[in-house]
């Protein structure tokens, strides 16, 4: 059986998932709503793999930062909005607890929108 590259390539590239978020902040601390417009600790993964990076826009700019964190499947992602003097800080979390892979200085009184991008494990 000869190896297709081509069909590994493409399994590479589109395992990668992005989770969206969004909320209008003013100036307190607050999970972003998920995907529905659902604001919690975080929705259930269906697979293990690791999150990859987060991308915030607030209107005016766009933050992003990568990192390497696993997950496990049945874990909760979600993003938490923390507001720090007059502007948001955003990390992402696991299971309710923060991981490393966050922004800051997002503004205050804003549309906030966010992606987290994620691997899953191919079954």
């Amino acid at each position: 059986m000869t190896l297709n590259p081509t069909l590994n390539y493409l399994l590479e590239k589109f395992s990668i998932s992005v989770i969206p978020f969004s909320k209008t902040v003013s100036d307190s601390s607050t999970y972003l709503a998920g995907a529905g417009g659902c604001v919690g600790d975080g929705f259930p993964l269906p697979a293990g793999g690791e999150i990859l990076g987060i991308r915030a826009y607030d209107g005016n700019k766009t933050e992003e930062k990568s990192g390497s964190v696993v997950i496990n499947a049945n874990d909760r992602i979600s993003v938490f909005a923390e507001y720090v003097e007059s502007w948001f800080d955003l990390t992402v979390q696991v299971n309710g607890e923060p991981t490393s892979i966050s922004v800051q200085e997002m503004a205050e009184n804003a549309d906030l929108f966010v992606c987290v991008l994620i691997k899953l494990q191919q079954s």
